[in-house]
């Protein structure tokens, strides 16, 4: 399990910031070590004829010799993660490629589907990549060298819950469909520290926000702030001369970010 630490001293106030991969095996080069395969008959985290995203090995859905594809069943792997107490927002992201024979890329046969789940089962996210999805011009026994990630972000809301993240495939060895999935990621992003956040002077919403930030003064009008990030980095300077602004969040990557005054108070916001 790696972490990150990040660190930035404010006004007096210590705060401490991670990124902790909770995924076990991610890019299964130990092949299925920490995965549940209990579900499948015809799924393999092994070295792959067709080059891993990273390193050697992938997860495929299909025959050992990655030829045909499954004999219409359905196939599960998953893993089980805990989210920490203290989570931000996770990141759910992994890479995959494939080829069909069905050769059609406008109906939809055979399905790969990905999500994550409670421990009730219940939904949290769900999609899935049909044969639609790839490249019909290439076959299930050739190899498709683009790998297509997907991401997903878990909020807040699931801190301290455990989640199963899951693979399941159908398809048929008439006309078969190869999935392959790699480099399998829960990013936890974490904070400690929480004078942070005593030392507020504008509400902010949406938290977390994607494009557009939201701050409102009850006392004074807001003034000149800094956006500054966990490294203490000041990524943008911005005056307002009004208790309600918009500005625009759009060009910041992804992370934690601080909104501070003059007298070094400070707002913490996700930006996602």
């Amino acid at each position: 399990m790696k972490t990150k630490l990040l660190f930035i001293l404010c006004a007096s106030s210590f705060a401490t910031f991670s990124q902790q991969e909770l995924i076990q095996n991610g890019s299964f080069e130990q092949g299925e070590v920490s995965w549940d395969f209990t579900g499948s008959a015809d799924a393999y985290g092994d070295f792959g004829a067709c080059g891993a995203s990273d390193g050697d090995n992938y997860l495929w859905f299909g025959d050992f010799d990655e030829l045909t594809g499954l004999d219409d069943i359905m196939d599960d792997v998953s893993q089980d993660v805990t989210l920490p107490a203290n989570l931000n927002y996770a990141e759910f992201s992994f890479y995959w490629s494939g080829g069909s024979d069905e050769q059609d890329d406008i109906d939809d046969w055979d399905f790969l589907y990905f999500g994550l789940f409670d421990q009730a089962g219940n939904e949290i996210y769900s999609d899935s990549i049909s044969n639609a999805d790839l490249d019909v011009t290439i076959t299930a026994a050739d190899c498709d060298p683009i790998w297509n990630i997907e991401g997903f972000t878990i909020p807040a809301a699931y801190a301290g819950q455990t989640i199963s993240v899951e693979f399941s495939a159908f398809t048929d060895d008439l006309n078969p469909t190869l999935f392959r999935v790699d480099e399998v990621s829960v990013l936890a992003f974490t904070t400690s520290g929480l004078q942070e956040i005593e030392q507020s002077f504008v509400t902010v919403s949406p938290n977390p926000a994607e494009n557009t930030l939201n701050i409102k003064s009850s006392t004074t009008p807001i003034g000149e702030i800094k956006i500054v990030d966990v490294s203490g980095n000041i990524v943008m300077n911005l005056e307002f001369n009004s208790y309600s602004a918009d500005f625009d969040i759009s060009n910041l990557d992804k992370g934690v970010y601080f909104i501070m005054n003059n007298e070094g108070k400070k707002n913490k916001f996700i930006k996602i």
